[in-house]
């Protein structure tokens, strides 16, 4: 069941789970280059070149924009908080983004100039994530459960769809910001 939220202490937390989060606008974002700048910029396009020449025009803006600015966290006390229960339950926390591989390092100095350091075992990269995180499932512990956080409807829908035949329950968590 997807569960829309705008606080992480909303999220029931199942003891020895694998607990994903996507980053942009899930526990950062860029105030000035969110979802609105974006679909902005992408209709913009739209209107003097093809879709996807469109899309590529506005992540190749975002980048060069994103590389001199940090994120804000979304809510650093109420995430640290969530992370310390987790952790105290067992729980794995990673980071699954739909940022490319490219954006590793920045990715990783992002994180760490706005929420928490992260080591790189637990941010993975991906734009479909539902067969992302059957790969990355293959490669860890077994886990229980699956809680999995983001803003993007498509990603739960591509996740719930991926875990469907394993049989392990998953909750989707749609975030949205305050």
């Amino acid at each position: 069941m997807l569960q829309v939220i705008n606080s992480y202490s909303a999220i029931t937390l199942v003891a020895w789970s694998l607990v994903v989060f996507d980053i942009d606008d899930t526990v950062v974002n860029f105030p000035d280059y969110g979802l609105n700048w974006w679909k902005a910029k992408k209709a913009m396009y739209e209107q003097i070149m093809t879709k996807e020449d469109a899309d590529r025009a506005a992540l190749h803006e975002w980048r060069a924009a994103v590389q001199v600015v940090d994120p804000q966290p979304i809510d650093k006390d109420g995430f640290l908080q969530f992370y310390a229960q987790a952790k105290a339950a067992g729980c794995d926390i990673i980071f699954l983004t739909a940022r490319s591989e490219e954006l590793k390092e920045l990715t990783h100095r992002h994180l760490k100039n706005s929420l928490m350091e992260c080591a790189e075992e637990h941010v993975f990269f991906a734009e479909d994530k539902g067969p992302a995180l059957v790969r990355i499932l293959s490669q860890r512990r077994p886990y229980h459960h699956i809680i999995f956080v983001d803003d993007l409807v498509k990603n739960h829908e591509s996740v719930r769809q991926a875990l469907e035949a394993s049989g392990l329950p998953v909750d989707t968590y749609h975030f949205q910001m305050k």
